[in-house]
């Protein structure tokens, strides 16, 4: 049986993945999310990561419509589920074994900075 993704060139191929990435998420978070959730996707060096964020933390950010960054920074840093989730991600970066050895200033600094680089603009946006 033919593969017809295998007939794409590389831009066409990664469109359409980000595409069904996009799909999948937004439809993981109508099945299995709740109202007022937002799907967020984040790329980073030709990665793409998407998931949804809970009502609670979008309630926070869109009780401001002129928050700046560093505001959603800090009122995201302060949020459990917003350090749950940079913590994630930092040991599926630097292992969990490594992230876990790091002393507690330099994890949070680097949670700090997921947050403000990463997360706090996708959902500013």
């Amino acid at each position: 049986m033919a593969k017809h993704y295998e007939k794409l060139d590389s831009k066409s191929r990664e469109l359409a993945c980000e595409a069904a990435m996009t799909a999948a998420a937004e439809i993981i978070n109508e099945v299995c999310g709740t109202e007022g959730s937002k799907v967020v996707a984040i790329t980073d060096k030709g990665a793409k990561l998407s998931f949804a964020v809970p009502p609670d933390v979008m309630d926070k950010i869109n009780r401001n419509p002129k928050i700046t960054l560093e505001e959603a920074t800090e009122t995201l840093y302060r949020l459990p589920w917003s350090r749950e989730w940079s913590a994630g991600i930092s040991r599926m970066v630097y292992s969990p074994e490594r992230w876990e050895a790091m002393p507690a200033k330099e994890r949070e600094e680097i949670q700090k900075r997921l947050i403000k680089e990463k997360l706090a603009p996708a959902l500013l946006a």
